[in-house]
């Protein structure tokens, strides 16, 4: 029995529906079978580390000074105080599942094809950044918030006008400096990585993409603005929350040495010579690059939390006890966090070749854990050989030109965009801290699916290719 025309164009509809849905179903599946594996596991399970405790404690202070006096910021324990420590993990998982059809939906979006979103999506489920899960500090589902403002930012780029991937760019990049202020940068990056990205789409270096990457930073900087602003007029501190001081003092009391008490004066002679007493107590010696730079990379944190910190609270604690009643009240964090960065930077600039080494072996410590991430190993090892093996058969006739189907300037947009986040991260850790685990596996976030898709992009470069030459063929038989 012959269908008629109308049940064969029905059927042909049906076709394309399902094998645009496939993608999706495969990526839910995925999902659904990864969730089951981590929880089976047991790696949903809620771990309390050393930052636990501050974020415990700023989930429960009642005002709205106490909340932004504090030196972590407020995101994170908002959700602590939503969802109670012990559930959260659950939670972010959640919201790092949402990132991932995010960003397939991104990907897909940008590079027109759902099997590209699927390639870029489907790493994310097992690469490093999952060895997160579970510990009760921010890293975790600031990674989710930075997936999801990705997703959003792509699809503009394809959709400039999609309000919704506009209010969820904004709301996602807000959700992820306030959980975790390393990712601040992405205020920076997006506009001018979305910028290169729409560029490469388009083959236009100005005009549309150059007021569409204005626009992406105005969405993101003004609610900054307003929120520092706000902050400011508060507290009286202009910043995200007040622990750069403390940050820098991580880095800084390594540099302090016996000839650099003597250069100092005042408040700053006093601090860093009760800081290096702590160090000398505890047989740390100053940083020495020629050394070697890992012991003092390992001395990082408890500078902060066992000498610098402890020394200038004392200090402001003791001046506090002198200050006469009736006289405006301190806010002692943020006092010390004014101290620290104030004597790190004094410190910083009268050893800036120290300094310049610390930040050369802290990117290079970064780049070297490559080597060790099979995840990123694996899918540049695939990109290298589809690009060589493609390029051979482009020079021997096998792989025909794909003109209009070509996805070699997605390949390379995707890229751009794994690469510059991973080299942006890295390069802002290095200048106050450095590239440890729990840190190295924010970097490499979108890395792998960077990898894959572009891989994949190759490969659908041939295949448009291929189709062209067969339709060619066949028009020339008729």
């Amino acid at each position: 029995m012959e269908l008629d025309p109308g049940s064969r164009a029905g059927s042909g509809a049906l076709r394309r529906l399902a094998r645009r849905a496939l993608p999706v179903l495969l990526l839910l599946a995925q999902i659904l079978l990864v969730h089951q594996s981590l929880t089976r596991n047991g790696k949903v399970r809620a771990i309390r580390v050393p930052d636990t405790a501050s974020y415990l404690k700023l989930a429960q202070v009642k005002t709205v000074e106490g909340a932004l006096t504090h030196y972590r910021t407020n995101g994170y324990a908002l959700l602590l105080r939503l969802f109670g420590w012990r559930k959260l993990p659950g939670r972010e998982l959640a919201i790092f599942f949402l990132g991932t059809l995010c960003l397939f939906a991104g990907v897909g979006a940008y590079g027109r094809s759902s099997w590209l979103g699927l390639a870029a999506a489907s790493p994310l489920l097992y690469g490093d950044t999952l060895e997160l899960l579970g510990r009760i500090q921010p890293d975790f589902v600031s990674c989710g918030f930075v997936l999801v403002a990705v997703g959003a930012l792509l699809v503009s780029i394809a959709r400039p006008r999609n309000v919704a991937a506009w209010v969820v760019l904004v709301l996602a990049v807000l959700a992820a400096y306030q959980c975790r202020p390393a990712t601040l940068f992405v205020i920076g990056w997006l506009p001018v990585a979305g910028w290169a990205l729409r560029a490469l789409r388009e083959r236009r270096l100005g005009g549309a993409a150059l007021r569409w990457a204005a626009a992406v930073a105005a969405a993101t900087v003004i609610p900054y603005l307003a929120f520092i602003g706000w902050r400011q007029a508060r507290v009286g501190e202009l910043g995200l929350v007040a622990f750069g001081g403390y940050n820098m003092s991580g880095l800084a009391a390594s540099l302090i040495d016996e000839e650099m008490l003597s250069e100092l004066e005042g408040e700053h002679r006093e601090l860093a010579t009760r800081i290096y007493r702590r160090r000398t107590l505890k047989g740390w010696t100053p940083y020495d690059p020629a050394a070697g730079s890992i012991t003092w990379f390992e001395q990082y944190s408890p500078n902060i939390w066992q000498v610098s910190a402890p020394v200038a609270y004392a200090r402001v604690r003791q001046e506090e006890a002198a200050t006469p009643p009736g006289a405006a009240p301190r806010y002692v964090r943020l006092e010390v966090n004014e101290r620290l960065g104030a004597l790190s930077k004094d410190v910083i600039r009268r050893r800036p070749a120290k300094y310049l080494a610390w930040v050369r072996d802290a990117n290079l410590y970064g780049w070297r854990q490559l080597g060790g991430s099979p995840w990123v190993v694996w899918p540049a090892a695939v990109l290298a050989v589809s690009s060589l093996a493609l390029l051979v058969g482009r020079r021997r006739g096998i792989v025909p030109a794909a003109g209009e189907g070509s996805r070699v300037p997605e390949a390379a947009g995707l890229l751009l965009l794994g690469g510059s986040y991973f080299l942006a991260y890295v390069l802002l850790i290095s200048l106050l801290s450095f590239p440890f685990s729990r840190y190295y596996y924010g970097t490499v976030l979108l890395l792998p699916s960077a990898l894959c898709a572009a891989a994949a992009a190759l490969w659908a470069t041939a295949l448009a290719g291929w189709r062209g030459r067969r339709a060619a063929a066949a028009a020339l038989r008729v």
